[in-house]
């Protein structure tokens, strides 16, 4: 039984550099084939500190084919919800986990495991304080021939009273056996003399003759200071542990205590070669660091993606542009990181689906809000079986490529404007030329037809002749209104900064404009509004079109307040109508040239407020709710 073991541990490791030599998937596939099962897990404590729990965070394949335990049902899941009774079975685990994850001290042990009962060989370590990683192997075998021998040697005793001859046959027999074993067996008594050595051990390290070991091994005069065989001495149990011999080999060292025929109590050594399985791990394990530096070194975000659509790993470019850690990352939904969760979800089933995608455009939102729009190719990746394990992304930032395609329209639609605008400048010089001197003359005409009206006798023909020269004069005002707006929007505008007391020029502005009986006014100053250093012109027309403006939006009536107050080194001045308020499709282009929501009008007026208001180094803004009015708010320098 003992020989079958250890075949089959060579056969293992044999299997171990096969895999070595001819895989050279990522550093996953190198992981997922391990041999031994592997799990890497957190630790979770209660509120005084102490381990309460695990949660399995990965776990490999060799993990599924020694707990029977699939992947899916414990990823994720705390060790006392996918293994029930654990805590009650084996309650010692939950205290040595919880010593390695939270000191960082590395642990080897042996337990039988209640649940699957079977023997394992554990060595835990943690890369994090709080996280631990488990590495164990299926020793029930080796138990088991722990026992046998210990009948055997029981059952030789036994033997040597009732027969001695066949004692010495079997004896013989036993001792051909430990001699063809490609494990090295020694017999160690309570001096560090060995009695028995088989023929691995002889030819490896020499003969003793009655030497002890520390002498014909390490040539020293006393036992060695870190001798971990004599512990079995102390403990009368088994131990195991790793020597590395002074031949340069490293071996996987087994001692149990042994009775000899006469009663003395030995040791019984078994040292498997294991400098292979060693240098083949070492050799996994650059491999696996050196797959980790090239995806590392990527400046690219590059992530690997579950069949169920979780993160299984990332780079560091991955943690910058969505401002999560690695651990937050690993195990979370891929999609929630992006601006369309649903675009992303279709995009990593297409790669599973077809094996890949190709510039698939998508757009990262980092944890403080920021963009990052992104190109990405995907590729399936699989075992040495051919099985999917899950989607290899990388994505490719294209933000600025955007920028700049998004600044050329702006460029090219600044460009239209300003043609717009050119032209609007020609219309306007031959407006003011062509139009404002008829006006001129009708309203003069206006003035003496108004001086001979008085000579006229009182009557209906009067008042009707009197009513349509106020409608002459009200569209004439309408019409010169427009020429004025057109001219100061395309000429030049260069203030003339004067002191000027606001409250009266805004007076001014109301009492010389016709506001119809059915409006509501209110003009307040608060917080001692002072004088300004501004140019009175501009204000006139200012408040002039954002009165004008206001009026037009309550046409059966309503309330127009005018507000003027100081904050700090900044004039505020509002004009709030009552009306409808402005549709929220067309906010965005309310200071437009030429653009209007008003049945009669030119959608100059407003355009001309905001060139105004920007001369004086000010700004103009508005707050509106449909149904209920709208708020033009002035900000100038005081």
């Amino acid at each position: 039984m003992q020989v079958a073991t250890e075949l089959n541990k060579i056969i293992k490791q044999k299997r171990i550099e096969s895999e070595l030599r001819e895989s050279k998937e990522k550093y996953r596939s190198l992981f997922a084939n391990m041999l031994d099962g592997f799990a890497f897990c957190r630790i979770i404590t209660d509120e005084g500190g102490k381990p309460a729990d695990f949660v399995y965070l990965e776990v490999n394949d060799a993990f599924e084919n020694l707990t029977g335990l699939k992947k899916e049902a414990v990823i994720g899941k705390r060790v006392t919800q996918a293994i029930p009774g654990i805590r009650e079975a084996n309650p010692e685990l939950f205290d040595i986990y919880g010593r390695v994850a939270l000191t960082g001290k590395e642990e080897r042990f042996e337990l039988y495991f209640k649940p699957l009962k079977i023997w394992l060989a554990v060595s835990a370590y943690s890369p994090s304080r709080g996280y631990f990683a488990a590495v164990f192997e299926n020793i029930t075998e080796r138990k088991r021939t722990e026992a046998e021998l210990r009948s055997i040697n029981k059952e030789l005793e036994e033997r040597v009273t009732e027969r001695t001859a066949e004692v010495s046959s079997e004896r013989q027999r036993l001792y051909n056996v430990l001699e063809t074993l490609p494990a090295y067996v020694v017999l160690l008594d309570k001096d560090y003399r060995v009695p028995f050595a088989n023929k691995l051990f002889r030819e490896r390290f020499g003969v003793s003759h009655g030497r002890p070991c520390y002498s014909f091994l390490f040539e020293r005069d006393s036992p060695c200071e870190n001798c971990e065989t004599y512990k079995v001495m102390k403990t009368n149990s088994s131990h195991r542990w790793e020597w590395a011999g002074p031949d340069g080999r490293d071996y996987d060292i087994y001692d149990f205590p042994f009775v000899e025929a006469d009663g003395s109590n030995l040791i019984l050594e078994m040292g498997i070669d294991i400098t292979e399985r060693k240098r083949a791990e070492k050799q996994l394990n650059a491999a696996s660091l050196y797959a980790r530096s090239l995806i590392e070194a990527s400046l690219d975000p590059l992530v690997t993606i579950s069949a169920e659509g979780k993160i299984t790993d990332v780079n560091e470019a991955t943690e910058f542009v969505t401002g999560f850690s690695r651990n937050q990352l690993v195990g979370s939904d891929f999609s929630s990181y992006f601006t369309q969760p649903g675009e992303a979800r279709k995009g990593y089933l297409k790669a599973f689906t077809e094996g890949f995608v190709r510039d698939y455009p998508l757009a990262i939102r980092h944890r403080d809000g920021k963009i990052t729009h992104v190109l990405y190719n995907a590729t399936v990746f699989k075992n040495e079986h051919g099985e999917v394990k899950g989607v290899f992304a990388a994505a490719r930032d294209i933000t600025e490529r955007i920028q700049a395609e998004e600044l050329a329209e702006e460029n090219a639609r600044k460009l239209k404007d300003a043609e717009r605008l050119a032209v609007i400048g020609a219309t306007a010089g031959m407006v003011g030329h062509d139009i404002r001197n008829p006006l001129q003359s009708i309203i003069g005409e206006l003035y003496l037809a108004r001086s001979e009206l008085d000579s006229l006798p009182k009557g209906e023909a009067e008042e009707n002749l009197k009513a349509s020269m106020d409608t002459i004069e009200e569209q004439i005002s309408y019409i010169n209104k427009i020429v004025s707006d057109l001219q100061d929007f395309a000429k030049p505008l260069t203030p003339c900064i004067e002191d000027i007391d606001a409250g009266q020029l805004i007076q001014g502005v109301i009492s010389n404009m016709h506001i119809p009986e059915s409006i509501e006014l209110t003009f307040s100053k608060k917080g001692g509004f002072p004088k300004l250093k501004t140019d009175s012109a501009f204000m006139k027309r200012i408040m002039t079109n954002l009165i004008a403006n206001a009026l037009q939006a309550m046409p059966n009536g309503g309330k127009l307040t005018i507000t003027a107050q100081c904050e700090g080194e900044k004039a505020l001045i509002s004009v709030e109508d009552t009306g409808e308020g402005i549709q929220e499709t067309v906010r965005d282009k309310l200071f437009t040239p030429l653009f209007t929501t008003k049945a009669k009008g030119q959608g100059f007026g407003l355009s001309v407020v905001k060139r105004l208001v920007a001369a004086l180094n000010g700004s103009v803004s508005f707050e509106s709710h449909v149904g209920k009015g709208t708020r033009f708010i002035v900000e100038i320098p005081a």
